[in-house]
């Protein structure tokens, strides 16, 4: 048997590693609202330190995160919302005039503007899809209920809507398979992809008002099991301890931190 095919066998892109330590759920939550914090406060106009952000959350998203091609491919989702933005900008922003489409004009001021606020929007939905896929809703979730033990949140006892929250999401999470099988069961008879799809999109509307019929009987399932469910990942499951490798992250961050605070001082 060749070398590297034995089976368990790891393959890394990081040298002298078999593979990539992964972060710990709540120092990926520390370093996307560092981020966060950083596009915030980042000087108008400062490229240089616009890019040394890309590049850091870039380099975080391939080592931080579960998916991090899947965060790149979401990228393209939102991407006629950033080009709207950024000619929004470029045509109603007051200044010198560089070119005029017919009623419209393009201008320097407004071409710099709006190439600062797409990159800023395209950061915040890229730090959107990165948390998503660094930190899981189990973790948040048990975050806010250890935290709900504390003053001043103790007094607020935010546990019930922690509960009506992970409840919403069971639910909105199942009814998708619930729909599939109904569409598939509706269509099962037709022939050609064609009829299929069409069919299926007039079984739609039917089977959406289904559910609303059948909304008392899914919350009482919803309640009666997933409350149960919820209590007991949310109480009585550990939040993941923190280990001796995570440190290394941590200097990492208070280091970025500290840089940052000298940059914007």
């Amino acid at each position: 048997m060749k070398k590297g095919k034995e089976k368990g066998a790891t393959v890394s892109s990081f040298p002298f590693l078999s593979s990539p330590p992964r972060p710990h759920a709540g120092v990926n939550l520390l370093i996307c609202l560092s981020f966060a914090a950083f596009v915030l406060s980042t000087p108008a106009r400062h490229w240089i330190a616009a890019a040394t952000l890309w590049v850091g959350t870039l380099l975080y998203n391939t080592i931080g995160c579960r998916s991090p091609r899947k965060n790149l491919i979401r990228m393209t989702g939102v991407l006629p919302f950033l080009c709207l933005a950024f000619l929004f900008h470029a045509f109603f922003t007051p200044g010198t005039i560089l070119r005029h489409i017919g009623p419209f004009y393009v201008t320097r001021e407004g071409l710099a503007e709006g190439a600062w606020i797409t990159q800023k929007l395209a950061f915040f939905f890229f730090l959107s899809f990165l948390t998503t896929s660094s930190v899981s809703a189990l973790f948040l979730f048990q975050l806010m209920e250890r935290a709900g033990r504390y003053l001043p949140l103790k007094r607020l006892d935010p546990r019930l809507s922690i509960l009506a929250l992970f409840l919403v999401l069971r639910w909105l999470s199942t009814l998708p398979l619930s729909w599939k099988d109904q569409i598939a069961r509706a269509t099962a008879g037709e022939t050609g992809s064609m009829k299929r799809t069409a069919k299926g999109l007039r079984c739609l509307t039917g089977i959406f008002r289904n559910e609303i019929d059948r909304l008392e009987t899914w919350i009482l399932v919803f309640v009666t099991r997933g409350y149960a469910e919820g209590v007991l990942l949310l109480a009585e499951a550990p939040l993941p301890p923190l280990q001796s490798r995570h440190l290394f992250s941590l200097a990492v961050l208070g280091l970025a931190w500290m840089a940052w605070i000298v940059f914007i001082l």
